[in-house]
């Protein structure tokens, strides 16, 4: 202790060098612990991926079956609901070109009779919408389909005139875009691809508008009466416009009674006539008519 006391100078160096000592001490068993726990996480980390690794891919054994469980409930409510839906339309019936121009001559004869004894109004060139094949026959394919078009515009037509609207002032109707049948491409590598590029499609839209004039009762039970088509039927647009938009003029009722002693004011008043509800309605309505395709029944798979 004398001897650090005579040297000071090398006494502070000393101490110098046992703080510098400790730091470093200090230093480097902290930074061997941060190893360890980097080594521990990393060791960890690999164990985890190798587990990872080990597991069979999702889905496994139990969920595969009860997502194929859960598939064919879904196919079946689907074919169910397809069914029903086919049920809900008229039926295709086999026809051929000629019987299907015949009929429709017939029809358009019936309505027009019809019309005629009813004093329900036509347009001057009527024939259902079927124009075009007044003088032309359809394919074999497309009669039958055709044909039940023809039954529901000609149901709704008799519905009509049924009613005694005032008038039919048009009818048009817009046939289904022809579905091509698809044929397989080159890029079509399997049956299952070359299937789906082979499918029908679920439902076609035919469509016709018509447009009538009647009275409000009658305008009201024609829309009504649609729903009870035997037909899939859907208004897709409704237009409705009154005969007489402008109400009548106050001024011009005042001066009806101008100079007219209260006696008679009172029996004019008596049989003033009602003007609420009594003017006709102008209605048109395009309404498309669904045909959904049947369920395909699923071909077996080979084994």
């Amino acid at each position: 202790m004398k001897w650090l006391k005579e040297n000071p100078v090398l006494s502070s160096l000393l101490g110098i060098l046992l703080l510098a000592s400790g730091g470093m001490t200090y230093l480097a068993i902290d930074s061997s612990a941060s190893h360890e726990q980097a080594v521990n996480s990393y060791s960890s980390e690999v164990k985890n991926v190798e587990n990872i690794k080990k597991r069979s891919l999702f889905p496994n054994e139990q969920t595969k079956k009860k997502i194929e469980s859960q598939n064919k409930e879904y196919k079946e409510k689907l074919n169910l609901l397809i069914n029903k839906l086919s049920k809900m339309e008229a039926p295709l019936e086999p026809i051929t070109p000629q019987e299907f121009q015949d009929k429709l001559r017939n029809a358009v004869n019936q309505i027009r009779s019809s019309a005629q004894d009813k004093k329900v109004k036509l347009p001057e060139k009527f024939f259902l919408g079927f124009d075009d094949y007044q003088s032309q026959l359809p394919t074999p394919e497309l009669a039958p389909l055709l044909f039940r078009e023809l039954n529901n515009i000609h149901n709704y037509i008799t519905q009509l005139i049924n009613l005694q609207v005032s008038s039919i002032d048009r009818l048009e109707r817009k046939a289904a875009d022809p579905q091509p049948t698809p044929t397989p491409t080159e890029n079509v590598k399997n049956k299952k691809d070359k299937q789906q590029a082979t499918k029908a499609p679920a439902f076609t839209i035919s469509t016709f508008n018509v447009g009538f004039t009647a009275a409000l009762d009658k305008c009201r039970y024609a829309i009504n009466d649609i729903p009870s088509n035997n037909a899939f039927l859907i208004i897709r647009n409704l237009d409705m416009e009154n005969s007489k938009p402008m109400a009548p003029s106050k001024k011009a009722s005042a001066e009806e009674f101008t100079g007219i002693p209260d006696q008679n004011k009172a029996d004019m008043r008596s049989n003033i006539k009602v003007i609420l509800g009594q003017e006709l309605v102008k209605t048109s309505l395009t309404i498309e008519i669904f045909d959904f395709a049947d369920p395909q029944p699923e071909e077996s798979k080979s084994k």
